[in-house]
């Protein structure tokens, strides 16, 4: 059943988390779900109060993205629009017990990691008064010599 298994729990979890609740209320924030493809079946068991399931997303329209590791978040990352991500089960990720347990880029490198709603809150508050992206290294931008900037990159690691 899948309201049963440890990723639903945690995500009703944090979705319904009371300081998560309190402090987007507190600062005007709107958090909105945007379900992987995989799960649209299981659409109707994420109506949450305060929480807006969409189908679609303009990540312009966003500050942040919260994600666990979506492949979603190079997007974000592209635009410079940071990053947070929420794996309250990181050790049981990396244990083999799923099928994202090796990552071409550390999660740690494209954003903060939280496991927790009181982390959460802490990483956004962060973002809104520094809008820190974590892209930096993780893209090559439009240069004159974008050619021989990725050559250099290939042979230096």
């Amino acid at each position: 059943n899948f309201q049963d298994s440890d990723y639903f729990k945690n995500i009703k979890e944090l979705l319904t988390s009371q300081n998560l609740l309190n402090y987007s209320q507190e600062n005007n924030l709107e958090f909105d779900l945007k379900l992987h493809p995989i799960f649209k079946f299981y659409s109707s068991h994420f109506c949450f109060n305060k929480i807006n399931l969409i189908k679609t997303i303009n990540e312009t329209d966003y500050f942040c993205l919260i994600t666990d590791f979506s492949s979603i978040l190079f997007d974000f990352l592209y635009l410079e629009i940071p990053v947070i991500h929420y794996i309250p089960d990181y050790p049981q990720l990396m244990s083999g017990l799923h099928t994202y347990r090796n990552f071409v880029i550390p999660l740690e490198n494209t954003g903060k990691m939280v496991t927790n709603d009181s982390e959460l809150i802490d990483a956004l508050e962060i973002i809104r008064n520094t809008h820190s992206s974590s892209s930096s290294n993780i893209f090559f931008y439009n240069h004159e010599n974008i050619c021989q900037e990725i050559y250099e990159k290939i042979y230096s690691d």
